[in-house]
């Protein structure tokens, strides 16, 4: 009842309760606390209570969860329905988390929580969002955070794209428009 009978919202309750132990135990009442606690602070509704309270569960350090999160924060900057690849993510997220240092092998351990929470569908290798997570990880940001955010990531492509062997990237803007 807590979960309002969603899917989306029992998987993440389901997932939330095995991360904490709770499965074999038997104790549901700290469960339920906390749940009903995300649910009555939450405004979006059963969804958004559930990911919250699935983020606030998250273990490690304060570095890594922070890392975790901003993992999922990322993909509000990708388009819906669309598995991202890792290359683009770890690209993504060093563009919009400056200085991380972030490595292939830290993206795959962030996205194995996100996706062992059901925070994100698919498999490490093949990550994409539900549609609800997309809505509360775009709310997350304001216009502007969003705006800056996709022309970091823009830039960090058009930074990264090939060049050709006299060292000039392969995409020159100025040049499309001359036809």
């Amino acid at each position: 009842n807590l979960c309002g009978r969603l899917p989306l919202a029992l998987g993440i309750a389901g997932r939330l309760a095995a991360s904490l132990g709770l499965v074999d135990t038997g104790d549901w009442g700290g469960m339920l606390a906390v749940l009903s606690e995300e649910l009555h602070e939450s405004s979006g509704g059963t969804e958004e209570g559930m990911i919250r309270a699935s983020l606030r569960g998250l273990k490690g350090s304060a570095r890594e969860q922070a890392n975790v999160k901003n993992m999922l924060l990322l993909f509000a900057l990708v388009p819906e329905d669309t598995h991202c690849p890792l290359e683009c993510l770890e690209l993504m997220f060093e563009a919009v988390n400056p200085g991380s240092g972030a490595t292939m092998m830290h993206i795959r351990k962030w996205l194995k929580t996100l996706v062992d929470r059901s925070l994100v569908l698919g498999t490490v290798d093949r990550p994409s969002v539900h549609d609800l997570v997309l809505d509360f990880v775009v709310a997350q940001h304001s216009k502007e955070e969003l705006r800056a955010k996709h022309c970091g990531v823009v830039n960090a492509f058009r930074e990264a794209r090939p060049t050709d062997i006299r060292g000039r990237r392969m995409f020159d803007r100025p040049s499309m428009h001359t036809s």
